[in-house]
């Protein structure tokens, strides 16, 4: 396991701070991707209890898994790794969301997988 190294040569007497900071956003964006995720699978799978679940289950066994794989990790330039996996992370959600071709809309009217009958919905 690695060693912590002074805060000298972690960026400075800021550097921890930075760092509380990068850590804080990741977390708000996770609870957001998470209730994205949620809500949009329950949107297209019903059973939101069910979807809920299984998302909150997925992220909290990433998490376990992600703090088992940080051993591996030395704390030599920790921050510049953190912040350039969060970007990384950022930009694979992204692109999975628009992947959609457009966030899903809340009417069943505009769903691909409405029956034909809603065809004739003015949304």
């Amino acid at each position: 396991m690695a060693e912590p190294t002074d805060t000298a040569e972690t960026g400075g007497r800021w550097g921890p701070a930075v760092l509380l900071a990068a850590i804080f956003s990741a977390a708000a964006c996770a609870i957001i991707y998470e209730l994205l995720i949620s809500s949009t699978s329950a949107y297209f799978l019903g059973d939101s209890v069910a979807q809920f679940s299984i998302t909150i289950g997925l992220f909290l066994a990433s998490m376990g898994l992600g703090s088992w794989l940080s051993r591996a990790v030395d704390d030599e330039r920790l921050l510049e790794r953190f912040i350039a996996f969060e970007l990384w992370l950022a930009a694979v959600g992204r692109s999975s969301w628009s992947s959609t071709g457009r966030a899903p809309r809340i009417s069943t009217c505009s769903s691909p997988w409405a029956p034909s009958s809603a065809s004739s919905c003015r949304c």
